[in-house]
């Protein structure tokens, strides 16, 4: 997809692109032109290529536009068969180095810029995390509404809280998220259930 910020609705140069789509290089790809407020228009073209898959915030951009989501690489984060066949078993970073030396082969690279980037690390021997799609279990937030409903409660029956604590309160709960129980760590929860060689899922009452 390419995303541009709400801001730059009112922008003519941007404008007349929002709801067309374009062409990705390299992929003969079609992706969406969209425009969402994530994007900041204040930092360089105001224009922005970010998968649904990389990041939360990208996924959730991608949510909110209901874009699909492509995982393009294998667990050990060397490209897939959903990429053109010329970078399929490339490792990430040498694939990167193969696409700009592509594009900049194409002439399709108006200039290359630096700029600071966070990037999630592990501690070793893996450098840079990369994300990676995979199916999950999650616990549904349903409680937030009631523990905001006993809250409110509480107050009229008992007096007064804090106003700068019960505000925080609300807030936390008001946003919170499903809670992913399946997570790969060694504390991780165990989630009692099975797949057949199918796919299809049992899980056993409790």
């Amino acid at each position: 997809m390419t995303r541009l910020s709400r801001s730059t609705l009112t922008n003519e140069r941007y404008k007349h692109l929002v709801g067309k789509k374009i062409l990705l290089p390299l992929t003969e790809r079609l992706i969406p032109v969209i425009a969402d407020s994530y994007v900041d228009p204040a930092f360089g073209s105001a224009r922005s290529r970010s998968p649904p898959r990389t990041i939360s915030t990208t996924f959730d951009v991608g949510a909110r536009h209901s874009l699909p989501v492509l995982n393009v690489v294998h667990a050990r984060a060397a490209l897939n068969d959903s990429v053109p066949t010329a970078y399929q078993g490339l490792d990430r970073f040498e694939a990167r180095k193969r696409v700009i030396a592509d594009l900049e082969a194409a002439g399709l690279i108006e200039k290359i810029e630096k700029h600071p980037l966070s990037c999630r690390a592990a501690s070793a021997p893996t450098p840079v995390l990369e994300p990676y799609l995979t199916d999950q279990w999650y616990v549904k937030d349903c409680a937030a509404r009631s523990a905001c409903h006993w809250l409110r409660w509480r107050k009229a029956a008992h007096g007064s809280y804090p106003e700068n604590w019960t505000k925080t309160y609300y807030e936390w709960m008001r946003n919170i998220k499903d809670w992913c129980v399946s997570r790969q760590i060694w504390w991780g929860h165990r989630i009692p259930a099975w797949y057949d060689p199918q796919g299809n899922v049992y899980g056993r009452p409790q």
